[in-house]
């Protein structure tokens, strides 16, 4: 069965608060509907969104938070009676948590957690209310029934303080000259993503996969620092990333892949986080509208990378490669924001007949990506960089 509601009620604060705040609470409310009228089990599609659930669940332990969680079966009007719908829906809510139990150590062997990291997770036994809480008091059809037949999964918690900043390692290097060699890029080159860092991803997309010629780009704002270090420039880019990325009506927008992937994005710890771009404004032969997932191979305190992948949704990344967002501190009261990339066109009809089509038009879209950083910080005296060059491979 398909899962139609995933509903976050309440907002979830992680570690993207405030490093000075000494306790943080987060809180989120995940609906699991449709089951079928006597069902027990998860569905291998409901299976698979609860597996995305464990993994950010894994993600927020290893940062060190210590998280509550509480399982409440609910049931559908059963001509059977009221024993019946009570023990149904306590079965359901016991099948759910073995469930995510089972994809909690998965997912921990997976990302490698430290065990002692998963002694922060605890489980209050399993609940099940029959129709004491019912989403549809009067059923008017299937689809309301199957609305009732759900699991609620509560997760509540706090964190401990935030660690010291991380030392200033970056996931890549500045560009430097005015014609810099390919070697320049060889960092982004070289990370790959992995199935096992998001049960999203369906197929790597490495760029020794790809067709033709190698793009090596950069397109960077300097603005006057005004007191701020990268470090703390950084959030100010990821919060605007999206707004930045959407704005001018083109129909360009990135978003997570999932709910759990939101959690992850949200966080201080959003590597492996997946995301979804509509990529809209790149016409490749005709097509004027396309979509692409890409996962995060590398966050640091002042940049990470976004790798190309393949999943259910989104299906094949026109291009194959890699491309960092970051902050750079110049040393002389200027950061630089700035985005490098590296790819290739994949090996897919119709992508790989238009490679130069296609490197042209996302050429422009960084371009405009960047002029709304300008513009963003225009009263900081912003100055541009672009380099943009295609290159034999390899």
């Amino acid at each position: 069965m398909l899962i139609r509601r995933i509903r976050f009620f309440a907002a979830l604060l992680l570690l993207s608060v405030a490093a000075q705040a000494a306790w943080a609470q987060l809180g989120t409310t995940i609906t699991i509907a449709d089951y079928p009228p006597h069902g027990r089990a998860l569905s291998p599609a409901q299976t698979a969104e609860m597996n995305r659930f464990a993994a950010a669940v894994v993600a927020v332990l290893n940062g060190g938070a210590s998280i509550n969680i509480g399982i409440v079966g609910h049931a559908d009007f059963d001509p059977l009676g009221r024993q019946f719908e009570n023990q149904v829906s306590r079965e359901r809510a016991e099948s759910a948590q073995a469930t995510l139990q089972r994809l909690i150590d998965d997912q921990a062997r997976q990302q490698a957690v430290p065990p002692a990291r998963l002694q922060g997770l605890h489980f209050t036994p399993p609940v099940g209310l029959g129709t004491q809480r019912p989403m549809f008091a009067h059923p008017a059809n299937e689809q309301e029934r199957a609305g009732n037949r759900r699991v609620e999964i509560t997760w509540t918690g706090t964190h401990a303080p935030l660690p010291p900043a991380p030392p200033a390692v970056t996931c890549v290097k500045p560009i430097s000259g005015a014609n810099p060699p390919r070697a320049q890029w060889a960092e982004l080159e070289a990370y790959s993503a992995a199935p096992s860092m998001n049960p999203a991803i369906t197929g790597l997309q490495p760029i020794s996969a790809a067709t033709g010629d190698i793009n090596t780009d950069y397109f960077a704002v300097t603005i006057d620092a005004q007191g701020q270090t990268a470090a703390q420039l950084l959030p100010e880019y990821r919060q605007n990333f999206m707004h930045w990325i959407s704005d001018g009506g083109s129909g360009q927008s990135i978003a997570p892949y999932s709910a759990a992937d939101a959690a992850m994005w949200n966080s201080g710890n959003f590597k492996h986080a997946v995301m979804s771009f509509v990529l809209a404004s790149l016409p490749v032969v005709g097509i004027q509208a396309e979509t692409g997932a890409v996962v995060a191979t590398c966050v640091s305190a002042t940049d990470w990378v976004f790798s190309t992948v393949t999943t259910p949704k989104d299906g094949v990344h026109p291009v194959s490669g890699n491309r960092s967002f970051g902050v750079l501190d110049n040393h002389d009261g200027t950061l630089t924001l700035f985005t490098k990339g590296t790819d290739r066109v994949v090996d897919v009809f119709p992508y790989n007949a238009a490679g130069p089509t296609a490197f042209a038009q996302a050429e422009a879209f960084w371009r405009h990506f960047m002029g709304n950083v300008a513009t963003q910080y225009a009263a900081r005296h912003p100055r541009r960089t672009e380099v943009s060059l295609r290159r034999p491979y390899p």
